[in-house]
């Protein structure tokens, strides 16, 4: 019986981590768009003293990809702590709502945490000039934007693949 738990247990933790990594690079990617289309995508290169939109791109799926991977630590935290309540995570379609709200929360933080204070701090040691803080509305559209996909993603990709 042990064993079963633990290898089930493994199969969860492998099928939430594709879950965040899937539900990362899709929301990246739409994220991505939305920087290109406003002509911000070169400065994620610029942030690495690099001026290519290919690198750019690289770059952003890298952040895209570590993004998926904290989500997936706060999805985490928030089923130990359950502040939706245990009904809501139980449910099939509970869970998917719940983690597109949380997924929204977390878009919402980093843009606070990224966007607004340190890429401006950032910035001043590779020579890019931004206020702080650095009010960027196009970000904070894409940053909601990708983390409500991600959450989105995340929750119905985890319950299809969880699913017996």
């Amino acid at each position: 019986m042990a064993v079963e738990r633990s290898v089930g247990i493994r199969d969860a933790e492998n099928e939430a981590f594709a879950s965040a990594v899937v539900g990362a690079l899709v929301a990246g990617f739409v994220f991505g768009i939305v920087l290109h289309e406003t002509g911000r995508m070169e400065s994620i290169a610029s942030l690495y003293g690099q001026d290519d939109i290919v690198v750019a791109w690289a770059f952003h799926f890298i952040h895209s990809f570590f993004a998926g991977i904290f989500f997936l630590a706060v999805v985490n935290l928030l089923r130990v702590t359950d502040p939706f309540g245990v009904t809501s995570l139980e449910r099939p379609l509970g869970f998917p709502v719940a983690t597109a709200v949380a997924g929204v929360l977390y878009g919402l933080v980093l843009w606070a945490l990224l966007v607004a204070t340190l890429l401006p701090l950032w910035g001043e040691v590779v020579g890019l000039e931004r206020p702080l803080p650095y009010l960027h509305e196009p970000s904070l559209l894409g940053l909601v934007l990708f983390g409500a996909i991600l959450g989105l993603l995340y929750g119905v990709l985890f319950r299809l693949m969880t699913r017996h």
